[in-house]
């Protein structure tokens, strides 16, 4: 074998495919993430298609390494683990799942490239903000490194600089406790999210940000 080792597929290699290859702001269901995976992966072995004997449906290990994956996000509560901060999850309606790689955000990478005073050590604020000219019950829930910068950024792109910061929370890890964030806003919004807008309204909002404060505390 010229000296490589043939290695069989674990969580951190479906977490390094899968990043490469989901579109950032597209959401994916567990079943598509395993198509997925299954048409942009080579480097097969026979162990990868052996069927685990304790799991009643039979599916091969790399099927379970997919799956076990996605549990590295920060929105999943059931899993501690925070080793995958870029992939989003939501409750969709029917209570299923749904993954989405974080976007660049081109107005944070502005404040970030303007830091002068200290370095990005990963904190920063998780907000809550609402338009009224959205509806009364949409809340856009985002992070920041510096919420006065971002908010002015906003205010920019609205010619009656109407955006209005309802809540925020200062937080060690503002990557991670948006995506948690994310995730408990997604439980409880009327309709399906739309990006980071939930339709929560104000109160519920207050809720998700102080729950994440207390996982998260700076």
């Amino acid at each position: 074998m010229s000296g490589c080792e043939i290695m069989t597929v674990t969580q951190e290699t479906a977490k390094k495919v899968l990043s490469k290859h989901m579109m950032p702001g597209q959401w994916y269901q567990l079943k598509e993430l395993h198509s997925l995976f299954e048409d942009c992966y080579d480097d097969w072995t026979p162990d990868d298609y052996d069927p685990i004997n304790s799991k009643k449906e039979g599916h091969p290990q790399w099927y379970w390494r997919v799956k076990n994956s996605v549990r590295m996000s920060p929105g999943r509560p059931d899993f501690t683990s925070n080793d995958w901060p870029e992939l989003r999850t939501r409750k969709l309606n029917g209570g299923v799942n749904a993954y989405s790689i974080v976007p660049v955000d081109p107005l944070e990478e502005q404040i970030l490239n303007s830091l002068t005073s200290r370095e990005d050590d990963g904190s920063g604020f998780v907000y809550a903000i609402i338009n009224e000219s959205f509806g009364d019950n949409w809340v856009k829930i985002g992070m920041t490194f510096d919420l006065d910068q971002r908010l002015s950024q906003y205010q920019v792109y609205s010619p009656y600089q109407n955006y209005r910061v309802i809540h925020s929370v200062h937080v060690y890890d503002r990557r991670v406790a948006e995506c948690r964030a994310h995730f408990e806003a997604s439980k409880w919004t009327e309709t399906d999210p739309s990006g980071e807008w939930f339709n929560i309204g104000e109160e519920k909002a207050l809720e998700v940000l102080q729950f994440v404060r207390g996982l998260y505390p700076c």
